[in-house]
């Protein structure tokens, strides 16, 4: 009798930890952020091309040149719907943050590494960054979006060769992210009063500084530094043993390891029926490790396809995940609502090198968005906003095309506060009269 009732306590108990694991997935609010990266200059914000200008020595790309359909030369297979822009352009920003509160987007996840001093190398492309961000700050706590860091350890073990020995790059690496935590909190995601925290890391040796990521040891130690209470929800690009209970979970992203079809140039392809079965053996990984309670938090990641043929991968070689008209997309929202993960992280919003971006395009318009909003009014049980998407594309262009019209900046800027308040019939109204005179619909 003993032996049973203590069975059954050992059931009851192994039955309690699953729940209350399964519990804190299907309670927590329910948020979709995408991937966002601050890469992109021109010169006439930013007097130089960045970003856009990408080269390496298998391609070349130099958006001076207009090629024959009248796009410059970027380094992308698609084209944004607006032209090339400058991240540290309040007009683009402005544009970003409209765009993503129209389709039921609640905020980025910004890619960042090095902050402005003591570690950067380049000052010049770290004071862009940090501009940037601070505008995607002001124009998010407008737009009542929130955002996270998305922190790249490997920066100062792969970029900064100033820095000799592991203690002084750990030390650089903890001070770029500390500024960085700093910098966010304004606009942080939390979960219960927890700043939720990405890491990307590559596991590469670099000298004696070794492994190009913070160790378990390290990260530990850093938590550790903040009380429990407030201590940073810490989700990482891939799960290792050693990170047990350092690491909190795990923020899914594309893999693509299939081989190619015949009489082509790419270097790994992933077909739909790949990345079914890759992504089918990925869930029930996770869900084997979320019942072990190795994981305590899982994000969820959707994207729409991948084609690097604008960078090459950055020198390595061609990778590409066809987009299949939008199915691919849709594929992975039906399978992130299924497994009912807590969050979704859409990659990427604007990763243009990669071919892996949501952000309107003249090759595919405002589809992504159409269907981002239609899967995440499922996800989350709610009705999809039903504005006019085109609503920040006729902003933006108003106000670079009517510089010297103060009716229309006028109208722009009182459309932008009503998009603010989701009043998005009275925005395209004040819009319309302006569109049509300076033709902005025909562009």
């Amino acid at each position: 009798m003993k032996k049973y009732l203590l069975c059954l306590f050992m059931f009851l108990l192994m039955l309690g930890i699953q729940t209350q694991v399964h519990s804190t997935i299907s309670t927590a609010e329910k948020a979709v952020f995408v991937h966002m990266m601050i890469s992109f200059a021109t010169p006439e914000i930013s007097g130089r091309w960045d970003g856009w200008n990408h080269s390496n020595p298998k391609i070349k790309h130099y958006p001076d040149v207009v090629k024959s359909n009248g796009q410059r030369d970027i380094a992308s297979v698609y084209y944004p719907i607006i032209g090339p822009y400058d991240m540290t352009d309040p007009h683009l920003v402005e544009y970003h943050c409209q765009l993503m509160k129209m389709s039921d987007i609640d905020g980025a996840v910004f890619d960042l590494g090095f902050f402005i001093e003591p570690n950067t190398l380049d000052k010049k492309k770290a004071d862009f960054t940090y501009r940037s961000i601070q505008l995607y700050l002001q124009y998010f706590k407008a737009y009542h979006l929130k955002g996270a860091v998305l922190f790249e350890d490997k920066a100062n073990w792969i970029w900064n060769d100033k820095l000799k020995t592991r203690e002084d790059t750990v030390e650089a690496a903890i001070s770029d992210l500390e500024n960085w935590m700093g910098v966010f909190m304004p606009i942080q995601y939390k979960i219960d009063d927890k700043p939720l925290l990405f890491i990307y890391s590559y596991n590469q040796t670099v000298g004696a500084r070794g492994k190009s990521r913070l160790s378990p040891v390290e990260l530990k130690a850093w938590k550790k530094t903040y009380p429990r209470r407030i201590r940073p929800i810490v989700l990482a690009n891939e799960y290792h043993a050693d990170y047990y209970g350092v690491h909190d979970g795990v923020f899914q992203w594309p893999e693509i390891i299939g081989p190619p079809p015949k009489n082509t140039d790419y270097t790994f392809f992933n077909d739909l029926e790949k990345e079914k079965r890759l992504w089918k053996i990925n869930d029930l990984s996770i869900k084997e490790q979320m019942e072990k309670r190795e994981y305590k938090w899982v994000c969820g990641t959707v994207w729409p396809g991948f084609n690097d043929a604008g960078c090459m991968s950055w020198g390595s070689g061609h990778k590409v995940i066809p987009r299949y008209s939008g199915d691919l997309y849709k594929y992975h929202w039906e399978r992130v609502i299924h497994t009912q993960y807590p969050l979704v992280l859409i990659a990427t919003w604007n990763d243009w090198f990669e071919g892996i971006n949501i952000e309107p395009a003249k090759e595919f318009g405002y589809h992504y968005l159409e269907l981002t909003r239609q899967w995440a009014g499922q996800w989350k049980g709610s009705q999809p906003t039903t504005a006019n998407l085109k609503l920040a594309e006729w902003i933006y262009m108003i106000r670079k095309k009517s510089s010297h019209s103060r009716k229309a900046l006028n109208a722009a800027d009182q459309a932008s506060r009503a998009i603010m308040q989701g009043n998005y019939e009275k925005a395209e109204n004040l819009l319309k009269p302006f569109v049509q005179v300076l033709k902005i619909a025909e562009q």
